[in-house]
């Protein structure tokens, strides 16, 4: 059962009574609580900065437009109205406190992969990732610069699944820039790297082949270009 946390609907109570829920060894959980958590759920300080949030699509919205849930570039102007900064940083909306979004750091705005000018934003890459690998799985992405031949991203896992390569390189395609490096054959397709744990069946590595690669071959629009046999 979920924690209350009485305090975001008053900020300033000081007494209330709960419930002993679950004990282990770490301490115990309660019903409800007046306690604020020690993670990053900042409360923003609206009458000493201005504050905006950038949605992505070029579009900034004041705090008051910010929906449940969503994340947000952060612009911040001092009081005085003379310095706006764009701090780098994504948040997102994770309550209200009497009608004040409540926002918690998600990541870096700016934590965008260019190997040839594709553009890859992490949170882009990790929602593709998240829904394509075993839940459980291990995943981390590598931008590859050899000394021979085209620039690619790698993905190592171990998650066996053959047809993450062909998986994971369709939906990358969703990104204009990566689609454009791929049929202008700047990258080579994603590979994909999976080495199972040695408890599973398969022990080894295992190199998942990427469904086509990018070379001067005839293409079709909005097709990759496949190597000549």
């Amino acid at each position: 059962m979920a924690t209350d946390l009485l305090f975001r609907d008053d900020a300033y109570l000081q007494t209330d009574s709960a419930r002993v829920t679950v004990v282990h060894a770490q301490g115990v959980e309660l019903e409800r609580t007046i306690f604020y958590p020690p993670v990053a759920v900042n409360l923003p300080l609206i009458d000493e900065v201005f504050l905006e949030l950038d949605d992505g699509d070029g579009r900034l919205r004041l705090l008051e437009d910010a929906e449940d849930g969503a994340d947000y570039a952060l612009f911040v102007t001092q009081a005085g109205g003379l310095l706006r900064y764009r701090l780098g940083d994504r948040v997102r909306v994770c309550g209200r406190h009497r009608g004040t979004a409540l926002l918690e750091f998600a990541g870096r705005a700016d934590a965008v992969s260019d190997l040839v000018g594709e553009k890859l934003g992490e949170a882009f890459v990790a929602r593709l990732v998240a829904g394509s690998v075993r839940a459980d799985a291990f995943c981390t992405g590598l931008p590859l610069l050899p000394e021979c031949g085209r620039p690619r991203y790698c993905l190592l896992t171990d998650d066996p699944n053959p047809e993450l390569a062909r998986l994971l390189e369709e939906q990358l395609g969703q990104a204009f820039r990566y689609r454009e490096a791929r049929l202008l054959a700047q990258l080579d397709a994603l590979d994909v790297v999976a080495r199972p744990w040695p408890d599973r069946p398969g022990r080894g590595l295992c190199r998942v082949p990427p469904r086509a690669t990018a070379d001067d071959s005839e293409t079709s629009p909005g097709t990759l270009p496949r190597r000549r046999a």
